[in-house]
């Protein structure tokens, strides 16, 4: 179906594919191809695709394989926003760890956690069923959250609402509608898309983002606010650029602000996968390994950047976050490293963004 609608985004022209079988590779493939053809700028994806464990008769889920793979491809090749929900058990926190949907593991993709307004007054939490992931063989996950608990559909739930990241990743997606409707330019850049939106989230939760590796990672960057996304654009507080195997180091003005204002920055980049010729269904592909980029920010006038004020530390994550304090009358640069080489040379598309929070 495609048609107009109100919501989040009122007038979005949207394209409905229903019937979707995840156990067959083919049948999710195709019909993200016939949303390419269509010239879709977001793909929401409020699935699970997982591969089959046939030995156990069940899933696999929280692995970074082929299906993963695949959608990073569709990303990195096409001026398309991916979108996933990432995924829901039952019980507790402890038994959503790592139970992250395959789909939902790929680099490229913006995955969304679900928090609930547990006191009806804006205090939002991580749903206990909210899947994430900590495993040391694949990213974070997910990246953002959004409220997704107790979602009233208008014609398709009763009256206690729905509750998933399916119903969490479309405020997502409709939120990078508005984004990419108030910001035009940033419609083909979908690594700068993700930095806005991680830079500039609420981030009072329980387990806030930090980047420690034995932290919690439930919330990703936190909860998406698309006020602070929109502001953050208008302001062009952020760079899409490129690194290459020879250049190790880039460096970004990010100016001044207010003594004692907090500044998040946060550094996003494209994880590349080839395939070995037009044909997305069939063809196999090879991986490049995933580089590792870290940030640092440097009073201005350190131009040696001998001292940073705060550094990153993930090691295998194409997502970097940090926060800092504003000291007065200070200006402040961040400072791009590739710490690993990586086998094919081939130039890391990435991007910046910063954000100065108000209180």
């Amino acid at each position: 179906m495609v048609g107009n609608y109100g919501g989040i985004a009122p007038g979005v022209s949207k394209i409905y594919c229903a019937g979707i079988n995840t156990n067959s590779n083919e049948s999710y493939q195709s019909l993200v191809e016939q949303m390419l053809d269509n010239n879709v700028d977001i793909i929401n994806m409020s699935l699970s695709i997982n591969a089959r464990d046939f030995l156990n008769d069940g899933f696999i889920l929280n692995v970074y394989g082929q299906i993963a793979k695949w959608f990073d491809h569709i990303a990195y090749n096409h001026s398309v926003h991916l979108v996933a929900g990432s995924g829901n058990t039952t019980g507790t926190e402890s038994t959503a760890q790592n139970t992250v949907s395959c789909n939902a593991t790929a680099y490229n993709t913006i995955t969304v956690g679900n928090v609930e307004d547990y006191l009806g007054n804006g205090s939002y939490r991580i749903s206990a069923i909210s899947s994430y992931s900590m495993s040391p063989s694949t990213a974070y996950k997910p990246d953002i959250c959004a409220p997704g608990t107790k979602i009233y559909i208008r014609g398709l739930t009763t009256e206690a609402g729905a509750t998933g990241t399916s119903c969490a990743a479309p405020m997502v997606s409709a939120s990078i509608a508005l984004l990419l409707q108030s910001k035009p330019t940033l419609l083909l850049k979908q690594a700068a898309t993700k930095a806005v939106l991680l830079a500039s989230t609420n981030t009072e939760t329980i387990h806030n983002y930090d980047t420690v590796e034995s932290g919690y990672r439930q919330y990703g960057a936190g909860i998406i606010n698309i006020a602070n996304a929109v502001s953050l654009a208008s302001k062009n507080d952020f760079v899409n650029t490129s690194i290459t195997y020879s250049n190790s180091e880039k460096s970004h003005y990010i100016g001044v602000g207010e003594a004692g204002r907090k500044v998040s920055v946060t550094l996003t980049f494209l994880k590349r996968i080839r395939f070995t010729s037009s044909d997305h269904t069939t063809d196999s592909f090879s991986e490049s390994t995933l580089p590792n980029l870290n940030i640092a920010v440097y009073f201005a006038e350190d131009t040696t950047f001998s001292n940073p004020i705060v550094t990153s530390a993930t090691t295998k994550n194409n997502v970097e976050r940090i926060t800092f304090i504003q000291m007065p009358n200070e200006e402040y640069v961040v400072r791009v490293t590739k710490v690993l080489p990586y086998e094919d040379n081939h130039e890391v598309l990435y991007s910046v963004a910063w954000y100065e929070y108000q209180n």
